[in-house]
This record gives structure tokens, sequence and C-alpha cells, in this order.
């Protein structure tokens, strides 16, 4: 004796097509859940032109350190420390 048998039929075909749908219902509710997340993500992010703008600051201000660097390290390696390019890099690149 299975306890569906004692179940009418109504109840099976409730039970049938209740619990798919609640599976969706339960599935679009997290979907929807994670789209808000991402919202907030985006919104805190700001645009992506401001984003775009950071970047090629910062990958302009990377160069010259960089450059300053190479500088630098090639001066101290030959000897002379004290060039006078490279000084006035320094005071353009000091923040």
């Amino acid at each position: 004796m299975w306890p569906f048998d004692r179940m009418k039929v109504r109840f099976k075909l409730a039970l049938l097509a209740g619990v798919p749908v609640l599976g969706a219902m339960m599935l679009s509710a997290l979907i929807a859940r994670d789209a808000q997340e991402r919202a907030q993500t985006v919104a805190a992010l700001g645009s992506i032109e401001d984003l775009a703008s950071l970047t090629e600051s910062t990958t302009a201000l990377v160069y010259e350190l960089q450059q300053e660097r190479a500088r630098l390290a090639y001066n101290a390696g030959i000897g002379r420390p004290g060039d006078e390019r490279a000084t006035a890099e320094q005071r353009r690149t000091t923040l």
C-alpha cells in the first residue's frame, strides 16, 4: 500500500502540476536576485566612459614611470646617476 493509493486524482494532478511550477518560481526568483545584484555592481562602477578614461590615464602614468625607471637604471649602470633629464622626469611624475 503506497501513500498515493488513497489520494484522490485531483490531488495527484495538483501535485504533478504544482511541484514543477513551484520549482520554476524558485528558479526565477534566484535569477531575478542575481540580475539585481549585477545591476547594483554596474551602478557602483559608473559609466564605461569613466572607466576607459581612468584606464587611459593610469596607462600613461605607468608608461612614464617605466621610462623614468629605465633611464635611471641605465644611468646608474654606466655610472652617471645625476642626469638632468632623469631629474626633470622625476619632478614631472612625482605626485
